[in-house]
Parts: structure tokens; C-alpha cells; sequence
């Protein structure tokens, strides 16, 4: 792909192929490689010179040995279409210099393994982006491992795409509040995996608190299920749960509004 790129004295031409950025001519001065960066996000993506400026800063070390368009042509070669690529990278414009076979490939096979392709695979790279840039051995293996010895099937691992750009210590304590405090099975817990979603600050604890006094003193005649609590909006279990017992539990209930942060 030939680019030009002007300035008041000067004028280069240049080009990306599989080696990089290759210079053709330069006159007077050298263009910046985070200037032919906002060259490409212009007119190979399709960014305004707006968006493209503080889109390129982003990039605090631009490998010029890297094609973007390799990247690129793998999101696509994966499924992705040039509004979901253009959104990435918005979101994380490093990913045109990745490595495609030593980094993009293999993070996505792990999710292919698990019985993802085609559009869902899509679906849970473009919902959680943030699991391409941890570290393969050390963070997107040893999560899977863990969601899998608790979750014991891939296709319930299948089932929670969104856990995956979550860390291991996070759902970690999560579990552990679950298995231990709320003494949830395991099975439980793998045929509800959205609950490892949930804030443990901000809703498994806070809620659960409230569910446990509020049924031990019988306060709501209609008992609801741990599990369905917990998917509930904020102002729903506010509504039904916890404005008809304020009275009751004022202290409970200023805990709660505290910690939710309302």
C-alpha cells in the first residue's frame, strides 16, 4: 500500500509489506514513525485526523518491523468485520503491531479449543478485548484451568465468555466466597457461571448479607433464590429487597448504600 506524506519542506513516499515500513524516498527531513501511524489509521481504517492523533499517542513503542495489515487480515481471516476491527483498535491501537503467529494465534486458539469459532468467538474477543494482552502461559491457561476445575466442563466455561478478561485472583476470591461463605456446590456455581461475574464488593457481599438476615428474621414472606437476587438490577433489589426492610434494619440498610457506593 503506497502512502504519501507531505509537510511544508519536505515529502516522502513510502509503503508497508511484510518487512515493515520501507521508506522509497525521503526528502529534507524523516517522517515519524507515530506520524505514519495516523497516516494508516486514516486511510486504512478509516479514523478522522481527530481520532487518529490521540489514537496513535497510545502507542508508546510503534515496531516498525511489523506489518499492521497482517494483524489486521487476521481479525478478519477470524471473523471480524471492519467496524469490530476499527473498534478494537480504538480501544487498543498496540494490537496492529502484535506478533500474529507468536500472540494473536495462539490466545485465540485456547478460546477455539474450548469449542468457540465463528461468530461467538468473535462475539467474546470483541465483549472482553483485554484477554488478548495478558500473558498466554501465565495468565489466559492458568484462568481457563481454574474456571475448568470448578466450572468441570468446557462447555460451561463456554458459557461465561465475559469471565475471561477477568483475573485469576479475582475469580479466585470469588469462588471462594461463593464455595465457602454462601457454601454454593461447585455444580452450583457450573450451572451458574455468571455469578463469578458479578462485583464481590459491590454485589455478591453486600447482597448476600442482606439476603441472609432478611430470610433468617422472615421479613420478605416471598423468599427469592440466592441465584436470582443476584442477577437482579440495582434499583429492582433495592426496590423489593431492601427499601421494605429499612425500617427493620436501618444499620443493614445504611451498610448496604454504603458499600454499593449509591
Amino acid at each position: 500500500m503506497l502512502v504519501k506524506a507531505r509537510a511544508v519542506s519536505f515529502a516522502l513516499i513510502f509503503k508497508f509489506d511484510g518487512n515493515g515500513f520501507l521508506f522509497l524516498y525521503s526528502t529534507a527531513a524523516a517522517i515519524s514513525p507515530t506520524q505514519l501511524l495516523v497516516k494508516y489509521l486514516i486511510d486504512s481504517l478509516g479514523f478522522c485526523g481527530e481520532e487518529a492523533i490521540p489514537l496513535s499517542a497510545k502507542v508508546t513503542r510503534i515496531n516498525s518491523f511489523k506489518n499492521p495489515d497482517l494483524a489486521i487480515n487476521f481479525f478478519k481471516q477470524t471473523g471480524f468485520d471492519n467496524t469490530q476491527i476499527k473498534t478494537l483498535v480504538s480501544e487498543f491501537p498496540e494490537l496492529l503491531f502484535y506478533d500474529v503467529e507468536k500472540t494473536l494465534k495462539p490466545k485465540l486458539q485456547c478460546l477455539s479449543e474450548l469449542g468457540l469459532s465463528g461468530s461467538y468467538l468473535v462475539k467474546v474477543v470483541f465483549r472482553d478485548w483485554k484477554f488478548i494482552d495478558r500473558g498466554l502461559d501465565n495468565c489466559i491457561k492458568s484462568l481457563l484451568s481454574c474456571l475448568k476445575n470448578v466450572l468441570v466442563s468446557d462447555e460451561n466455561v463456554v458459557k461465561l465468555p465475559y469471565c475471561l478478561g477477568l483475573s485469576e485472583t479475582r475469580i479466585q476470591a470469588a469462588l471462594a466466597f461463593l464455595m465457602k461463605e454462601v457454601r454454593n456446590k461447585s455444580i452450583y456455581i457450573a450451572s451458574r457461571p455468571s455469578l463469578l461475574a458479578y462485583s464481590l464488593e459491590k454485589r455478591l457481599i453486600p447482597r448476600y448479607e442482606m439476603w441472609k438476615l432478611v430470610n433468617e428474621k422472615n421479613l420478605i414472606k416471598s423468599r427469592q433464590e440466592f441465584y436470582t437476587l443476584m442477577t437482579w438490577n440495582k434499583s429492582k433489589f433495592l426496590k423489593k429487597y431492601v427499601l421494605p426492610v429499612k425500617a427493620e434494619l436501618p444499620d443493614l440498610y445504611d451498610l448496604y448504600i454504603k458499600r454499593i457506593g449509591k
